[in-house]
């Protein structure tokens, strides 16, 4: 436990505590104890003349100095034994979370076999002959070969429940009729907003929706606890309050707007709560966080990680663009917990991007099909 020093001393004694773990406190506490035994080698004769050697009334500087410097010495030592056994506990939990988050054995080896098999897809799926249904599969192989690493990664091949989905993001039409049309059945849309407010929405379709239930990570399926779904992104004008506080939903809407910071969900039956302390819409909207998560599609769900799907620049010197989000999930709490979720990410990044590819593709088929 912490020790908290109260009184006119306590800034100087928690500067001390936070000094005596930094790297110079060693070598200062030993130019201390020099200095110490230094004045006592000078001042022997004063010291010895005075309290507690002799009983006298005469006040003897050197002997209190002495004194004080070496309780100041014996404190600073202490606090050296005690800061270096804490660095050194500290320093054994860092390497015992890092061993037990490394990846399996045969981890890397599957790892390769993935994008060897994920990517030679891809790049079949970007021939010019290769139509729609040829590039939603090459888009479900990714898929498949992302949520097989995050169950690998976790340590857990024959537990838990894992699943990943696709999110396409698509700007809204430029008609008000069709705009409407194509807004109906969005969910988490805050009452009274304006769709000018709106940025676009991340669409799932079912087809992009896998799973691998508990012992059958060979034989993966559709999802059948995903419905079609709707989340609306906002406008970057429009993703702040007046109070700093958030618009953004969580989750995937979160990954696409902040794409340099990926979204984890520890606990899902916990969202709601945080949603409702820190963000700026109406708590209504974390009611429906909450009932959604309690529901039979829901309760699947007990923790995620959304990652931003970017599409490859063509140029060199062009920025890579967010074309949806991918998000991983797992029936179980702490999905890539631990540390691991560091580890795991730049390897996500190879197969997301592999998704942008697909995606790209799939907006050029989709547009020339509806001009």
């Amino acid at each position: 436990m912490e020790q908290r020093d109260t009184g006119p001393l306590s800034p100087l004694l928690s500067f001390v505590r936070h000094a005596s773990r930094q790297p110079w406190f060693s070598a200062a506490t030993a130019a201390l104890g020099a200095i110490v035994g230094l004045f006592g080698s000078i001042f022997s004769n004063e010291i010895k003349n005075a309290f507690p050697f002799t009983i006298g009334d005469k006040f003897v500087w050197q002997a209190a100095a002495f004194y004080t410097a070496l309780v100041i010495f014996a404190y600073f030592f202490r606090l050296q034994m005690q800061g270096q056994s804490q660095t050194l506990n500290e320093s054994s939990e860092r390497l015992e979370r890092l061993i037990r988050t490394l990846p399996p054995e045969g981890f890397l080896t599957k790892y390769e076999s993935f994008v060897v098999k994920a990517g030679g897809e891809v790049v079949r799926a970007g021939d010019p002959s290769v139509g729609e249904d040829g590039v939603k599969d090459a888009a479900q192989v990714a898929l498949l070969a992302l949520v097989l690493l995050a169950k690998m990664f976790d340590g857990n091949p024959n537990t838990g429940r894992y699943a990943i989905n696709l999110m396409i993001f698509e700007p809204p039409p430029s008609d008000d009729t069709a705009r409407k049309k194509w807004f109906e059945g969005t969910s988490l849309w805050e009452i009274g907003r304006s769709l000018d407010d709106l940025h676009g929405l991340l669409i799932l379709d079912c087809r992009f929706a896998l799973a691998l239930s508990e012992g059958e990570s060979e034989r993966p399926g559709f999802d059948n606890h995903v419905a079609p779904l709707k989340l609306p992104v906002l406008r970057m004008q429009s993703r702040r309050d007046k109070q700093g506080r958030t618009n953004v939903l969580p989750g995937a809407p979160t990954a696409f707007c902040f794409p340099g910071r990926p979204e984890f969900c520890s606990d899902t039956r916990k969202l709601a709560e945080t949603w409702r302390a820190e963000s700026g819409l109406r708590p209504e909207i974390a009611d429906e966080i909450e009932a959604y998560f309690a529901s039979e599609a829901g309760r699947w769900v007990g923790s995620f990680v959304s990652l931003p799907v970017l599409e490859p620049p063509e140029r060199p010197d062009a920025e890579p663009k967010v074309v949806g989000v991918v998000n991983i999930h797992s029936d179980r709490t702490n999905i890539l917990e631990d540390g691991g979720r560091e580890l795991f990410l730049p390897l996500a990044t190879t197969f997301t991007l592999m998704l942008g590819a697909v995606v790209r593709k799939l907006n050029r088929l989709q547009g020339q099909s509806n001009p």
